[in-house]
């Protein structure tokens, strides 16, 4: 089994020389800015990304096991102000973002293969002024989603929208007010826990 999808990159990976350079697709709603960190134009799936070499900064992907959702920033450090407009600001929020590793030939530099590293969504984006004028471009991956509240209930209402005339939750509402001896001792609360940790597993969650 292989970590890459093009076979090209998986030799270029395993050869004795090798140049990587990273490149980004930021969806910005007047059109797609498309930069790289190599110090040249890279020309990759028929686009043109725009080389800036030493000027921009990806934050790093932590090594996880958990699947869990990943938040990460692009800094893009004395460029033209233009190149992300006031305008483009206040509008990027929650519109794609994609980052490409690229593997190069260390003599030719010409492009070897790409593979997808990580997309997701845009979030803040902001000026920082000082002497270079920084932008920073904050980003997560689609994954976030699990960390909102979906706003449904374990009430019969709200289970009903997913299976009509399911009445379980009936029997769940007044669990935490049963009392309940076991062992001598009284254990309601824990049967509610109970209860409301089984629920959590097994009913279907939605939006």
């Amino acid at each position: 089994m292989s970590w890459f999808e093009d076979p090209a990159v998986e030799a270029a990976a395993i050869a004795e020389r090798a140049a990587v350079a990273y490149a980004v697709e930021l969806d910005f709603p007047s059109g797609f800015v498309r930069l790289t960190t190599w110090s040249g134009n890279l020309s990759i799936g028929g686009d043109t990304y725009d080389g800036i070499g030493g000027l921009g900064s990806i934050s790093d992907i932590p090594e996880r096991v958990q699947l869990v959702s990943e938040r990460w920033t692009y800094s893009l450090s004395g460029i033209d102000p233009s190149v992300v407009p006031e305008s483009e600001i206040d509008n990027c929020f929650g519109r794609s973002c994609t980052e490409y590793e690229v593997w190069l030939n260390p003599d030719t530099h010409a492009v070897i293969g790409y593979e997808l590293r990580r997309e997701g969504r845009m979030g803040r984006v902001r000026r920082r002024e000082g002497r270079e004028p920084l932008i920073e471009i904050s980003c997560e991956s689609r994954l976030v989603v699990l960390e909102q509240p979906d706003g449904w209930r374990y009430t019969t209402e709200h289970q009903e929208k997913f299976f009509s005339g399911d009445l379980g939750c009936d029997f769940a509402r007044n669990l935490d007010s049963e009392e309940i001896i076991w062992g001598g001792r009284r254990v309601g609360s824990l049967v509610s826990e109970i209860g409301a940790r089984a629920l959590d597993r097994y009913r279907p969650r939605g939006s």
